[in-house]
């Protein structure tokens, strides 16, 4: 979903996270437009999104619809820089975030409570803007872990043609928030796998025969878990 040119659709310049899947060739044109070589590092991606964008601006005018986009643009920015990741990019109602592997550290677990503190705080910012614009807020997350290229600048032009550009592991997490009910965080196979020991999973059956095979098996994040008990996310 985008946000129109009236609303703020990009704040930031320069993403730093492009994909490993792209030809040779293609990657030559790229490092040579970004200036430096491309680094190959493992990371986990991280896409949210406002849900029912449409909904929402036909009941707000366009300064109020700016205001509470930012609002909501700031805060998921701030759940991401708080929990060690970085905005690679807005996508005008929404933003993608990558939490790069590093030692001692469990990216992914980053990544994780990242997208639990944007649920938080949507709910907040929900009770805001109900008292104040009478609109309901919602968000629905996709997160996926694999390789990623850093030292790249993508324009929004070559996002907007062809999304796979941005490589696979960016891709899938896009597919699973793009597959995301509202409320939701749909995670990959890989994810569950790095993060089961902390966290917990319910198969998540998607029904869309078009997805990456990577895709088939998927799975919604339900919470946290701990030792004295289990927290489930409010969907």
């Amino acid at each position: 979903m985008r946000f129109c040119g009236n609303c703020g659709t990009r704040l930031l310049e320069e993403p730093d996270a492009v994909s490993a899947a792209r030809p040779a060739a293609e990657e030559a044109v790229w490092q040579s437009t970004a200036g430096e070589a491309l680094e190959l590092t493992e990371a986990a991606v991280v896409f949210v999104d406002l849900s029912g964008y449409t909904r929402i601006a036909e009941q707000l005018d366009g300064e109020d619809l700016y205001e509470l986009v930012q609002r909501f643009l700031a805060l998921m920015t701030d759940c991401v820089n708080s929990s060690g990741g970085v905005v690679e990019q807005y996508t005008g109602d929404g933003l993608i975030a990558t939490f790069a592997a590093a030692p001692g550290k469990n990216h992914t677990a980053m990544a994780l409570r990242a997208a639990l503190h944007m649920q938080k705080a949507v709910r907040e910012l929900e009770q805001e803007a109900a008292h104040t614009e009478g609109v309901a807020l919602d968000i629905h997350i996709g997160l996926h872990s694999g390789p990623v290229f850093s030292g790249v600048n993508l324009e929004p032009a070559v996002w907007e043609r062809d999304p796979t550009t941005l490589g696979q592991t960016v891709y899938l997490a896009r597919r699973l928030e793009e597959a995301a009910p509202p409320g939701e965080i749909l995670v990959s196979e890989r994810v569950k796998q790095q993060a089961q020991d902390w966290f917990n999973f319910e198969v998540w059956h998607l029904g869309i025969e078009s997805l990456p095979e990577d895709l088939h098996t998927c799975y919604r994040f339900t919470g946290e878990k701990h030792a004295a008990g289990q927290h489930q996310t409010e969907s």
